[in-house]
């Protein structure tokens, strides 16, 4: 019978990146992450990201410091054997330092809801030590968040920093695991492609490249898995309403450190 477990995950993500432009953590992040030990349960997931860039905006010659911060409640549950249904929201915090000022916006992000299908789930070799799962999933995101479609003139922020990001978006994830005892190896290639928002502005497509691998093991009751993750982040140029291209797309490679503990079972 398959187990039902709660899983608290936590991630912390450093970034660098010099002369950035306008749209610096911009891209959405398709459902799923923490797949090296759950990705046969349902589960209720926390979540919990900090991401840390330089830019240095166009109209100003100092650069500042960008800190995109969130709490997300990821959801998975199995509706059968081979399709299971995925959720996604949270509470974020985008904040912007440099020598003069601090600027911010939070409140509740944009909702996602996924329905995924197993592809492959099965032994490999007479041994049976390795696994393979792979599968895809498809969805929408959800205007919830809140979007100021003036946020450069009201906060002189850049349209990212934005919590919401005003539109509905179709989102897509392929996912696969391949897994040996403590040890499991993922790769996840997850997307969006935006619509427009109320006032005719379209955020960029995007679509990221997550390869990662992860030791589980116990202490006491709780399983503890760390990882480590190698990241690509890709965004397209975002969109005027009269459909002038923002020059603002950009490309961004970077590691991901994560933990995520398996602490508690339900029936």
């Amino acid at each position: 019978m398959k187990k039902h477990i709660i899983a608290l995950s936590s991630v912390l993500c450093a970034a660098q990146i010099l002369l950035a432009c306008d749209i610096c953590g911009g891209a959405i992040n398709a459902i799923g992450g923490g797949l090296s030990n759950t990705f046969r349960y349902d589960l209720i997931e926390l979540n919990f990201m900090n991401q840390r860039m330089a830019s240095a905006p166009r109209e100003q010659r100092f650069t500042a410091m960008d800190y995109f911060r969130s709490v997300h409640v990821n959801g998975q549950f199995f509706v059968h054997s081979k399709w299971r249904f995925l959720s996604k929201i949270g509470y974020q915090q985008n904040k912007r330092v440099n020598s003069k000022v601090k600027q911010s916006t939070c409140g509740i992000t944009d909702g996602q809801l996924m329905l995924s299908r197993v592809i492959l789930d099965r032994s490999l070799g007479k041994s049976k030590n390795w696994s393979c799962f792979t599968e895809i999933g498809i969805g929408a995101m959800l205007p919830t968040g809140i979007y100021d479609s003036n946020i450069h003139n009201t906060k002189k922020l850049p349209a990212a920093f934005n919590i919401g990001k005003g539109s509905w978006a179709s989102i897509y994830r392929f996912n696969a695991v391949l897994k040996r005892d403590k040890w499991a190896f993922l790769t996840t290639l997850s997307g969006s492609r935006m619509f427009k928002t109320s006032n005719g502005y379209r955020f960029g497509h995007s679509f990221t490249l997550n390869i990662g691998v992860f030791y589980s093991f116990k202490y006491k009751k709780i399983e503890i898995a760390p990882s480590l993750n190698f990241v690509t982040d890709n965004k397209m140029g975002d969109f005027y309403a009269n459909k002038k291209q923002v020059l603002n797309s950009y490309t961004a490679s970077f590691l991901k450190a994560g933990l995520q503990n398996k602490y508690k079972n339900w029936s």
